[in-house]
């Protein structure tokens, strides 16, 4: 149970005196370390786990493939402008 003593919602602060007036810092939410650990969390059946894990995986190499595409793309790019168009579409290639 959280209890009003141990959670402290600041008010915004003064606008930060190198922006714009409208700017306010971020809220600060503070839980103590015994109300975090007092928080339930959801048993899920294993096979919806795996199939998360199996999920976060996918996504990660699929990031590590955008990037590799986009610095190939990059390349080309570059390759186009100094050698022309026809190079660089070479340079793609597989």
């Amino acid at each position: 149970m959280v209890t009003s003593s141990s959670v402290h919602i600041l008010t915004p602060s003064q606008p930060q005196s190198n922006g714009p007036p409208h700017q306010h810092q971020p809220l600060p939410h503070h839980l103590s370390e015994r109300d975090i650990l007092k928080l339930p969390i959801p048993k899920i059946p294993e096979k919806t786990a795996k199939e998360i894990i199996t999920q976060i995986r996918q996504a990660h190499a699929a990031r590590q493939e955008a990037q590799v595409l986009l610095a190939k793309a990059k390349r080309a790019i570059e390759v186009a402008i100094e050698e022309g168009e026809e190079k660089a579409l070479n340079f793609l290639k597989p």
